[in-house]
């Protein structure tokens, strides 16, 4: 046999050998078959071009299989986020409709589990905002986390801190059925927030008006 397929067949088995182990140790099955599967269809298109393991051979293995991961990337998450998008508009058309009554649905009904809803608390800056990830982005801690609120904003908080439990003496980031169980204080900021965008107003929540600022510094 040629010398030049057996170092094709031997680095088949060694790429076949890495993509099992990776999809048994890290549990990623899915993108280790589309992985894989570029991989396989690069390798066959190169050979219509170029001589199996020859360098140009594998040159053009390199560009396909990097333009098919890239491609396919893209066209993934721009579906993830039209799908995102979505659905958030129509949770945001049963809160603009319902108000509180329609965030009640948003927290008991499939919604809840559809988008990542969260509650922007920023009582540094007087305001409460409630927000969906439609980014499918991940939480890492120092990193921005972007939401699309349903004030019709793109914002984003960076975390600094894992919050386990719900801290009105701090800025930060909760899940929206999180922040409603915690008390009745945070229960009604949401909800007021919720018929105040059904109301027509669509900005972030005043957590204490100008008047009630105003009798706390006197």
């Amino acid at each position: 046999m040629d010398r030049s397929l057996l170092f094709f067949y031997g680095l088949f088995i060694v790429f076949m050998g890495y993509y099992a182990w990776k999809a048994k140790k890290q549990r990623v099955l899915t993108s280790t078959l589309l992985q894989l599967a570029a991989l396989v269809t690069s390798m066959i298109l190169a050979s219509l071009f170029a001589e199996s393991g020859t360098g140009t051979w594998w040159i053009i293995v390199v560009v396909i299989n990097f333009s098919l991961l890239a491609g396919g990337m893209i066209l993934f998450l721009g579906i993830k986020f039209r799908r995102g998008k979505k659905q958030f508009q129509a949770a945001h058309n049963i809160i603009k409709s319902q108000g509180a009554a329609g965030l009640n649905m948003l927290l008991h009904d499939e919604f809840n589990h559809r988008l990542d809803w969260q509650v922007i608390y920023l009582p540094e800056q007087n305001t409460l905002e409630i927000g969906a990830n439609i980014y499918y982005q991940k939480w890492v801690l120092f990193k921005k986390y972007y939401l699309r609120t349903l004030s019709g904003r793109t914002v984003y908080f960076v975390p600094d801190l894992l919050l386990v439990e719900v801290d009105l003496s701090r800025n930060g980031l909760y899940a929206l059925d999180m922040f409603v169980r915690h008390s009745k204080e945070t229960a009604e900021s949401v909800r007021h927030y919720a018929d105040a965008i059904k109301s027509g107003v669509n900005q972030p929540w005043m957590l204490v008006d100008e008047e009630q600022q105003q009798q706390q510094k006197r």
